[in-house]
């Protein structure tokens, strides 16, 4: 009987390995300095981020359904008022901007923008 349940253990065990090893993502977030980011200037606006240091870069885009927000867990803003958060994260040495977009598309599906200092993020 123990070894009954020890083989159904490692069929189980096997089968979630090989399942998650089939997925893929299907968005991507990107968490980068403001600084390095030119802010939409409108809902049909293209965006290019380069994920990491050496890494190619990707061009993505904003449209009517993307959201906008100040700080990780702040309501939506409009585009407007997210630029002018985005100003000042910009001039805020640490100030952030997380993208988070589709990976079969590119379209950006949310912009936050995190000012660290104002914040109190350390």
């Amino acid at each position: 009987m123990t070894r009954i349940k020890i083989v159904f253990a490692l069929v189980g065990l096997l089968a979630a390995t090989v399942a998650t090893a089939a997925l893929e993502p299907i968005t991507e977030v990107l968490e980068l300095a403001a600084s390095d980011v030119r802010v939409p200037a409108n809902e049909a606006s293209r965006i290019k981020v380069v994920p990491c240091e050496g890494c190619e870069a990707r061009t993505v885009r904003v449209n009517g359904n993307t959201i906008y927000r100040v700080g990780v867990k702040g309501q939506p803003v409009t585009l407007r008022e997210f630029r002018a958060a985005a100003a000042d994260a910009q001039s805020d040495e640490l100030g952030l901007i997380y993208v988070t977009y589709s990976v079969d598309n590119g379209v950006v599906t949310e912009l936050v923008v995190q000012q660290r200092q104002s914040q109190g993020i350390e």
